[in-house]
């Protein structure tokens, strides 16, 4: 029995961690968007309601996603002393 090697991996930039985050924030807070909108539409109340649980769900993750990658307080003083402090 032969195996295959694992697939090589190679770190990602965290500058494009955090543009691929705040794009899936963006996109969870447009699908949310899009369900408000139609809620209305559904005429059970079941549907309704259903509905308003799957949209509060993206809007919880969608907020999630930007808490997670938002730079602490700390990451923000280092960020903004001068460079010959570090």
């Amino acid at each position: 029995m032969s195996t295959s090697p694992s697939p090589i991996r190679f770190p990602v930039p965290r500058h494009m961690t955090a543009e691929h985050s705040a794009k899936r924030a963006a996109d969870f807070e447009s699908i949310a968007q899009l369900l408000e909108d139609m809620i209305p539409n559904f005429k059970k109340d079941e549907d309704r309601q259903f509905y308003h649980e799957v949209m509060e769900s993206y809007r919880a993750a969608a907020r999630d996603i930007v808490r997670k990658h938002r730079p602490t307080k700390k990451a923000k003083t280092l960020q903004n002393s001068p460079s010959h402090w570090r």
